[in-house]
């Protein structure tokens, strides 16, 4: 519920408060401390996307933020939650394909990105989350081929 609390502040202000980030990120790691998943899975997956961000921000032109230090923090606390790194790399693509339709305006028949427009982002990763979360938890058919594909246990 502090994800959800997180996504409407996030989506009113574009602002992520630090005090229920994370406390959010502390309930996460106590839960993957108990839960079927490690706490070291769940940190080294968080670290690992943490870097990746930060990686792909050095290579952007003019060493771009793609994400703000608020979601980062959520996006560990994602990781937390859902525990291996290829169900956290599923969040971020599924938030990423939700994003998609905003990103761009249609005119008269044209696509046009639009240009120096900020989006809040935990809105989107709390949605893919949950579509994760469900299709994970509920052991539905498409998490099964994907971990077929994959060859994942």
């Amino acid at each position: 519920s502090l994800l959800f609390v997180l996504a409407i502040i996030d989506y009113d202000n574009m602002d992520v408060p630090d005090s229920i980030n994370f406390l959010s990120l502390l309930f996460a790691l106590m839960y993957a401390f108990t839960a079927e998943t490690s706490l070291e899975t769940s940190f080294i997956t968080a670290g690992v996307l943490i870097l990746l961000i930060y990686a792909v921000e050095s290579l952007t032109p003019n060493h771009t933020k793609i994400m703000g230090e608020g979601d980062i923090i959520v996006f560990a606390t994602i990781a937390a939650l859902v525990g291996t790194l290829h169900d956290t790399f599923f969040v971020f693509i599924i938030a990423c394909f939700l994003m998609l339709p905003i990103s761009f305006d249609i005119k008269k028949g044209k696509v046009v990105i639009k240009r120096g427009q900020v989006i809040p982002f935990v809105p989107f990763l709390f949605v893919s989350f949950i579509i994760v979360f469900i299709i994970k938890h509920f052991d539905m058919p498409l998490y099964q081929w994907i971990k077929e594909i994959y060859s994942i246990s």
